[in-house]
């Protein structure tokens, strides 16, 4: 029905679209009264996937371009480590669905301090939305991504400290883009994002649990804050 309607009156559709996503980011409280119902999985699974995808982008252009240069510098990476290298390449989907439901299951195990009431499965539905801000943040890594690898030159490449096993020689190439300052700033920046995805997810599982707003911030700022520890030192380790 959303297809037909784009197609008969794309600005209409195209301007509502834009006001939901507008109301989502500054009035989640209000997007998940008037959008969001309870049956269906396939608009969410659809949004966490382009989620993913923003930051898989970035992630498939630095890698063509890092076996680029490791080539022009013969030295050979071979499938194993390439195979290795593609892990890396596609953890922004992986890591959103998994994202999706670890925040969903945080949600509801925390909020059940406060509440019994409230299925599993609509927390999970609601709780997709909460993760469109992560798409800003995946779009700021992508180009970081893209800038440090299209930056890269073979000076940028220590040939006499790649490891010999795939696995080893694999993370060693990855880190050669990854570790560039630029990413890391990325990396930093997202915080904000995802401090902004627990603020929306605090009105998804306030909504679906029915407790107050204060006791949601108190649930959301669980997961937030394990977050945001982990991302700090993921930084502070790569780094180093």
């Amino acid at each position: 029905m959303a297809i037909s309607q784009a197609v008969r009156n794309p600005r209409s559709y195209l301007s509502r679209t834009l006001g939901m996503y507008r109301t989502l980011l500054t009035d989640p409280g209000t997007f998940y009264d008037e959008y969001v119902g309870t049956r269906g999985l396939r608009v969410e699974i659809l949004l966490v996937l382009v989620v993913g995808a923003v930051g898989f982008v970035g992630n498939v252009y630095a890698l063509l371009q890092v076996e680029e240069l490791f080539a022009q510098i013969e030295v050979p990476l071979g499938p194993d480590v390439a195979f290795a290298m593609w892990g890396e390449v596609v953890a922004p989907l992986v890591g959103a669905v998994l994202l999706w439901v670890g925040l969903t299951t945080a949600l509801y195990v925390v909020s059940w301090l406060y509440s019994a009431v409230g299925e599993y499965y609509v927390l999970l539905k609601w709780t997709a939305w909460a993760l469109v801000p992560l798409a800003f943040a995946n779009l700021i890594h992508s180009a970081a991504m893209a800038y440090a690898a299209f930056s890269l030159s073979a000076s940028d490449v220590a040939t006499s400290e790649i490891p010999r096993r795939p696995a080893d020689r694999a993370a060693f190439v990855w880190d050669v883009v990854a570790g560039e300052l630029a990413v890391l700033a990325a990396v930093v920046v997202g915080i904000a994002f995802a401090v902004w995805a627990g603020y929306i997810g605090a009105y998804a599982v306030r909504g679906v649990r029915d407790i107050e707003t204060d006791e949601a911030y108190r649930v959301a700022a669980v997961p937030t804050v394990g977050y945001v520890l982990y991302v700090v030192y993921e930084v502070a380790t790569t780094g180093l």
